[in-house]
């Protein structure tokens, strides 16, 4: 009797712990909606919306492709810019669109990439077959304008940011490589080869929900720290960018020659940038994701010393004729001949 009862038990919590596996695995309903107003923060709202909500809107379809190799396709499904118009979000207002699956993959789109907005689909459907592919999910998040590194499966959690900026700061932080923050993570040739990307964010005090990557062929990518962060690891290129890597890292979290970091006001450089990678940080890091595309915005530049000294501020117009004064401002200020602490830039 007592071994049946023993046997019951195991067989029990066998299936319910079988139970859970399949509720996690389980295709969502639908995402939630989040709908954050910079100028007036406390209307913000959240709201459910199944897929099947979706699917009711009127129906649109796109051609594209994800890759250039593959063979486009008639994608069929409702328009974002008819689900913003339809949930009552001025299309002319959004500033940042954040999309998020339920593996963490995450994508981001602020500062131009916003165009491809108007012409992104809800889809769930593709013209000529019978069936939505499974590794899609019951939805897929479609850009045409976009490489499919933007697309994102199953969407889980959409966050539509209003008002003039994306950045809920007027100050940027910036650390160099050599940081001494981090100097149980360097050697004599910089940041080792290997080290733990949750180690170098919690150096910094940068381990909060959502961090960004910026790669040196013009990838600005933003990450939702999960569980899945401390399996990653940042290891370094011969050319000194870094790529995330990681056993149980999934194939769609890793990124390759990543040369600057950020999370809200503070960012490190992870490597000395040549001009032509100067030049892209203040484009995709400074304009785009912190200043929001704007242009003529006046900023004021600091240095701090290892002593406590801080320099007198340095005043910089970053115009819309791409201006190389604030990166090289940055440049000169790592590259003098006293090694900063790090610099503050405010705007």
């Amino acid at each position: 009797m007592i071994n049946h009862t023993k046997t019951f038990f195991v067989i029990l919590l066998f299936s319910l712990a079988a139970g859970a596996v399949c509720q996690t695995n389980r295709p969502l309903k639908g995402f939630l909606l989040t709908v954050i107003d910079r100028d007036h923060p406390d209307t913000r709202r959240e709201e459910f919306i199944s897929y099947d909500e979706i699917k009711a809107l009127v129906l649109d379809t796109v051609r594209a492709r994800s890759r250039s190799r593959e063979e486009e396709k008639e994608w069929i499904g409702t328009a974002i810019s008819g689900f913003l118009e339809e949930y009552s979000i001025p299309r002319d207002r959004v500033t940042r669109l954040e999309m998020s699956a339920p593996d963490g993959y995450m994508s981001v789109l602020s500062g131009d990439l916003l165009q491809a907005v108007d012409s992104g689909l809800f889809a769930w459907a593709i013209a000529g077959k019978n069936t939505f592919p499974e590794q899609f999910g019951p939805l897929r998040l479609v850009f045409p304008d976009l490489y499919g590194m933007y697309w994102v499966n199953q969407p889980g959690h959409l966050t539509v940011y209003l008002g003039d900026r994306s950045d809920s700061g007027s100050t940027l932080i910036l650390y160099p490589p050599d940081h001494r923050t981090i100097a149980h993570l360097s050697g004599p040739q910089g940041l080792l080869p290997s080290i733990s990307l949750q180690d170098l964010l919690k150096a910094f005090g940068m381990e909060q929900e959502r961090f960004s990557v910026l790669t040196s062929d013009s990838l600005l990518r933003q990450y939702r720290v999960n569980t899945i962060i401390k399996h990653m690891l940042l290891q370094k290129n011969r050319d000194g960018t870094f790529r995330i890597d990681g056993v149980n890292v999934p194939v769609g979290l890793k990124t390759d020659r990543i040369l600057f970091i950020c999370a809200g006001t503070s960012g490190i450089f992870l490597k000395t940038l040549s001009e032509d990678e100067a030049r892209l940080w203040q484009e995709k890091v400074l304009r785009e994701h912190y200043l929001g595309g704007e242009d003529a915005v006046r900023l004021t530049l600091k240095t701090v010393y290892p002593d406590g000294q801080i320099s007198d501020p340095r005043t910089i117009t970053l115009d819309g004729a791409g201006s190389a004064s604030v990166f090289d401002a940055v440049r000169e200020a790592f590259g003098g001949t006293e090694s900063p602490d790090y610099l503050i830039l405010r705007w």
